[in-house]
C-alpha cells in the first residue's frame, strides 16, 4: 500500500547495471563522507565510493531516486 504511494511521489529505480551501482556508491560517499564527515566501513577515498561486502550478496538490491546522473536518495 505505502510503496505504491511513495512511488507516485518520486520514481524509484532498481540499480541493475554496473554504472548504476557505482553511481549509488558515489552517492553514499558524497553523503556519508563529504556531507556528514563520517568514516564508515567500505570507504574508498581514491574512487570516492562507499561499498561494503553486503553490496555484492545475491539478496542485495540497490534502489535509487532521481536519475543515474543526479541521484537524490538510495536504499539497499
Amino acid at each position: 500500500m505505502f510503496a505504491r504511494f511513495f512511488m507516485q511521489l518520486k520514481p524509484i529505480h532498481l540499480a541493475q547495471t554496473q554504472e548504476e551501482r557505482e553511481a549509488v556508491y558515489r552517492f553514499r560517499y558524497r553523503i556519508y563522507v563529504e556531507e556528514l564527515q563520517r568514516e564508515i566501513g567500505g570507504v574508498d577515498h581514491e574512487r570516492r565510493m562507499v561499498r561494503d561486502a553486503e553490496d555484492d550478496k545475491p539478496y542485495s538490491h540497490h534502489f535509487y531516486a532521481g536519475s543515474v546522473n543526479n541521484i537524490e536518495g538510495v536504499v539497499r
